[in-house]
Order: C-alpha cells, then structure tokens, then sequence
C-alpha cells in the first residue's frame, strides 16, 4: 500500500487526482498539520499518508457513487 500510495503522490497528477479529491500539495499540507497538532501519527503497519490516502479515496468513491443516483 505505501509503494501505491506513493507512486499516487510522485506520479502524473491526474493520477492523484483520480483517486483523491485534492491535488497533491494540498494533501501533502493535510498531512503536514494532521501531524504537527499530533492528531495522527505513524504506526508501525502504516503511515500517515497511508491513513488518509485511505480514508479519501473511500470518500471519492462514495462521492462517484452518489452522483449516479
């Protein structure tokens, strides 16, 4: 997951924006904040990014999937 998240991050931005709702900078800064006021920390399976790569893509789907109906 880190590696695909990453490849996400550093790749083309229509790649990040595929699957996150944001461009890149903005969910580098959200990361940034996120841990600095300590509200999310690395653990030992998974890292910040992963954390909100994930919690963002499950938004993006639900978000693709409402504006079908």
């Amino acid at each position: 997951m880190a590696d695909r998240v990453n490849e996400i991050l550093t790749g083309h931005e229509s790649l990040s924006k595929k699957n996150f709702p944001m461009e890149v900078q903005v969910f580098q800064a959200l990361v940034h904040i996120l841990r600095d006021k300590q509200l999310l920390a690395d653990s030992r399976a998974i890292s910040v990014e992963e954390k909100i790569a994930i919690f963002l893509n499950a938004l993006a789907k639900n978000a693709r999937l409402y504006r079908m109906y």
